[in-house]
């Protein structure tokens, strides 16, 4: 136990003397923030004598409270607490995205049901400069908590994340962590750093705003579409400084007008509070009293839910949070709007991974696209210890660093070995991290708690430069099998769910497999073979277990299929619905390691392209035509003969010779292509099938075919058809003689 004076702060060995001891109040006067966690069978008496003491000696008028309403006990000890707050704002966690953007004197986060790293790193940092946290809790690793449970599998789940979790509690400065055995606290007293301020129009700004607001003036130095990009660690007044800007042009320009959207319009108050600290601005409130536009004269900025703002006209779109709206809306906003800015959380919670970096190139190919980065906290101190310790105990901000000593090649890493070398964990994670859509705290529980998965790294000179985890799925037994059949979900086997389940291949659910949930490697080391020895050495570990087969699913992309096809895995299952959040449709790719579960696989990627050709006009319409070509080239042949008669290649021949319309001749093209799929091998570039697909199997226009090849324009898509229909006509014609 440590303690900044034992005779003051633990007065005769009593566990509440430690409240607000005069450390942890001078900490919390120089702007820091504090982390007060109380893992104890006495929570309750910690808690209320902590918010006792906390609403008599600081005053804290902003509270939030989180908890899950609907678990026993959870509404009582609301209750408890309102006693001291009658309007405190009360959330469910399920719904906790809704305080992004607002901040709070005191957070209270009620994890006696759920101790989940997504919730409590989104909420915590919701906490003002000079606030605090508190976690209350009987067990942090209880695996009855909700999303712990998640973890248990056969009656076996880690608590290794639990452990790191309380060694950084205990080591680190500026948290109070209590237990049954006593208090552990190290106030966070430095100086803070001070903050150098500049005026922006009689508002005072940080250097890095500051900077923001003079790189957007590129947006409007010209007519063509241009894109500002604007990302930040939270607590740096991004959001208030997009306000600033959007103020700016309204008084700057009569009659212009701006639509501001986000997940939801209280996201957006601190947009509209920069926008109304300008002199002159008007802010419109809702019946909630939450501003929802600001006005200055016949200029106007209005909040707008993300799907009515992707399709609302204007000067100026701000999409604050990017990354936490879908793809889909975000890709519809970028073909509306020609001036956009974006603000987007970096080293968070809202998907700062692979959608964030694949949807920044997505906007490089319609807009000049400028992107800044803010560094300086504005909401609380530079080294506030809150924000340390949750970078740390969530491993928000990793970079790849060097593993000394380690040798070349692909090795298993176990997690206990994780978790006693911070630097590979660091360097292993920061790796993982790239590979997955939505980045999430949850997925470092998962990696450290789960027990059913193996890990391994790919060593090169030291460092570590490729991941691959893997979960084991399969061997249910009947009465688990017959579940999937009727629809139920089996979360721990992601497979088998969608084989059994959607597919009705019954005997599929007995088979074992291994999946690889994510595999990566390091920018600068892809396509030199670093991931296929990932998957050898998957592949070595399943055979000698006497697995049945491994595989993959993962959200559609021409270059993640290529990879697995590439390394001879089947695609046999494609979702039906995109992901809404992707806007992707998930692919499973196999491996059968037997030969009866190779030949399984075989016939599931032949079925895979009769359900393609088919739906592809509705099903598949929003697919790349480039992946759906992938799909097509690296499936079985149609099992079922296609008839295309002379009268078929006399009409396929007279729109090439222009004296007919596609549209007069489409079913011929329709009946030729699909007999061109019924071929073992299918001479035709991915190039010209692609055409093929988005025109004849999509049904998609001229222009819509030109807008998803990037073709330019309607007349250069028809171009390319014509001559990818005459390649077309060549292998049909050479495979008649």
């Amino acid at each position: 136990m440590v303690s900044e004076s034992r005779d003051e702060v633990y007065k005769d060995g009593n566990v509440k003397s430690w409240i607000l001891a005069e450390g942890l109040v001078r900490q919390l006067s120089l702007g820091y923030r504090a982390l007060v966690v109380i893992e104890s069978r006495d929570y309750m008496d910690h808690l209320l004598e902590l918010l006792k003491s906390a609403k008599e000696r600081l005053g804290l008028k902003k509270v939030l409270y989180a908890f899950h309403p609907w678990k026993e006990g959870a509404k009582d000890r609301l209750k408890a607490v309102k006693g001291f707050w009658s309007e405190l704002d009360d959330v469910d966690y399920s719904s906790s995205e809704s305080v992004l953007g607002t901040t709070y004197d005191l957070v209270v986060l009620d994890c006696v049901d759920d101790f989940r790293p997504n919730y409590l790193a989104r909420l915590i940092d919701v906490v003002r400069g000079g606030g605090f946290a508190i976690i209350y809790t009987d067990d942090i690793s209880s695996p009855s908590k909700l999303y712990k449970s998640t973890l248990v599998r056969h009656g076996r789940v880690s608590d290794l994340f639990e452990e790191r979790f309380r060694k950084l509690l205990e080591a680190k400065e500026g948290l109070v962590y209590v237990n049954d055995e006593g208090v552990i606290f190290k106030p966070y007293l430095r100086p803070p750093r001070i903050v150098e301020w500049r005026n922006f129009k009689g508002v005072r700004v940080t250097n890095d705003q500051l900077k923001v607001l003079e790189e957007s003036d590129f947006l409007f130095h010209s007519e063509d579409p241009r894109a500002l990009v604007i990302t930040a660690p939270r607590g740096r007044g991004k959001s208030f400084v997009t306000g600033l800007l959007v103020g700016s042009l309204l008084k700057g320009n009569e009659g212009f007008r701006a639509v501001v959207t986000s997940p939801s319009l209280l996201n957006s108050q601190e947009v509209f509070r920069g926008a109304s600290a300008l002199k002159g601005i008007e802010a419109l409130r809702a019946k909630s009293g939450l501003m929802r536009a600001v006005r200055f004269g016949s200029s106007v900025a209005e909040w707008l839910p993300p799907d009515m703002a992707s399709y609302a006209e204007g000067d100026l779109l701000v999409i604050d949070e990017f990354a936490a709206i879908s793809n889909e809306l975000l890709e519809e906003a970028l073909r509306k709007w020609r001036k956009v800015i974006m603000t987007s959380t970096t080293f968070g919670y809202e998907g700062s991974g692979k959608a964030f970096r694949k949807f920044l190139e997505r906007a490089k190919e319609s807009h000049l696209v400028k992107h800044v980065t803010m560094e300086e906290p504005i909401r609380f101190p530079h080294g506030d210890p809150v924000e340390a310790f949750v970078n740390d105990a969530f491993l928000l901000k990793v970079e790849q660093g060097k593993v000394v000593g380690e040798s070349e090649g692909v090795r298993e890493v176990s997690r206990e070995e994780l978790v006693n070398s911070e630097s590979l964990l660091r360097s292993a994670y920061s790796i993982l991290l790239t590979a997955h859509y939505r980045n999430s705290p949850d997925d470092l529980m998962f990696l450290l708690d789960m027990e059913f998965q193996r890990v391994l790294v790919n060593f090169h000179e030291g460092k570590a430069v490729g991941v691959a985890q893997l979960v084991y799925e399969g061997g249910l037994n009947e009465s688990e099998t017959e579940k999937l059949m009727k629809g139920e979900e089996n979360p721990g086997h992601l497979i088998p769910q969608r084989i059994v389940g959607f597919l009705g291949l019954k005997e599929f659910g007995r088979l074992s497999g291994l999946r690889v949930m994510r595999i990566a490697v390091l920018e600068g080391f892809q396509r030199k073979g670093f991931g296929s020895q990932l998957l050898r050495k998957a592949e070595e570990l399943a055979a000698s277990e006497g697995l049945d087969w491994i595989g993959s699913s993962f959200v559609g992309d021409y270059g993640v299929l290529s990879f697995w096809v590439k390394n001879g895995y089947l695609p046999v299952y494609v979702t039906s619905r995109g992901n809404e959040a992707l806007a992707g449709f998930s692919i499973i790719v196999l491996k059968g390691l037997r030969p009866n579960v190779t030949e399984l696989v075989r016939r599931l990627n032949s079925r895979l392209k009769e359900r393609l050709v088919l739906t592809a006009h509705q099903v598949y319409y929003k697919m790349n035509p480039k992946l759906l070509a992938l799909l097509l080239k690296s499936t079985g042949p149609l099992s079922w003969n296609v008839e295309a008669v002379e009268e078929d290649f006399r009409a396929a021949e007279r729109y090439l010779d222009g004296e007919v319309p596609y549209n007069a001749v489409a079913h011929a093209y329709h009946k030729l292509l699909l007999k061109a799929l019924s071929l073992d091998d299918l001479p035709l570039s991915e190039e010209s099938l692609a055409l093929m697909a988005a025109r004849v199997l999509q049904g998609r226009s001229w222009s819509q075919t030109a807008v998803a090849l990037n073709l330019g324009g309607s007349s250069n898509a028809e171009k390319a058809f014509r001559e990818a229909a005459r390649s077309l006509l060549n292998v049909l014609i050479s495979n008649r003689a």
